[in-house]
């Protein structure tokens, strides 16, 4: 009995040492960095960093910095939008509870034949036009009009078809803008593997979302990118 218990007891000693073991040679580690464009320095936006093992991932601010917790042994892989993917491990590395690497991306460059074609704009541009998005029904009304001191001209605007016209025009009109730059920035997100859409969703997933006007104009391009991330992991989830 004595024996069985001491053979019991070097199992889990034995066990207990490998473990500890194999947790020293790929221990927990932060990386604390910064990721640049090789060309310019410049930080880029629309950096997602994933690990590999885990097949899980973070985004860069719009400075290019992260932290992420990652194993020793794990392999990190960088991508942003027109550059080449990297990969990065620092299984060779000494040993540090915490790294501070500078990431520098070297951009594609494809050789294609010469054809005409609309270049894609960059974000700053669909972002531009995302703050001109403007519809105020006060504006397609007469100014200055009062019900109890002027109650014909009032009646005349609440229920007039020429002016109710004129004010759906208008909105339709800025509700058609806003479609077209959802739809933009909903490409930059595809080509750039933030989300899995084919372009004949994009009006489905748009109804779906019902993004306000508001939160395209206050939101920084890193908050919209996670907010359309978490909208498309719900609209993902239900059966279509």
């Amino acid at each position: 009995m004595n024996c069985i218990r001491y053979s019991f007891l070097c199992i889990l000693l034995c066990t207990s040492l490998f473990v500890h073991g194999q947790e020293n040679k790929n221990p927990e580690i932060i990386l604390n960095g910064f990721i640049k464009s090789a060309d310019s320095d410049n930080p880029l936006s629309l950096i997602m960093i994933v690990n590999k093992r885990k097949g899980n991932g973070i985004f860069a601010d719009a400075n290019g910095h992260f932290n992420l917790n990652i194993l020793k042994n794990d392999t990190i892989l960088i991508n942003a939008f027109g550059y080449q993917t990297k990969k990065y491990c620092f299984r060779d590395s000494a040993l540090q509870k915490e790294y501070h690497p500078v990431i520098y991306l070297q951009k594609l460059h494809l050789q294609l034949q010469e054809i005409e074609i609309f270049p894609q704009r960059e974000i700053s541009e669909i972002e531009k036009d995302i703050q001109k998005l403007h519809y105020d029904k006060n504006d397609y009304m007469l100014s200055g009009t009062n019900a109890l001191n002027s109650p014909i001209t009032f009646l005349y605007e609440s229920f007039s078809k020429r002016e109710r016209g004129k004010r759906l025009a208008a909105e339709l009109r800025n509700e058609d803008q806003k479609r077209a730059l959802l739809k933009e920035l909903l490409t930059k997100y595809v080509d750039g593997n933030i989300i899995k859409l084919s372009s004949s969703e994009f009006d489905r997933f748009i109804d779906f979302c019902r993004v306000s006007e508001e939160r395209m104009k206050s939101s920084t391009q890193y908050e919209f990118i996670m907010y359309i991330k978490e909208r498309f992991q719900i609209y993902s989830s239900y059966d279509k």
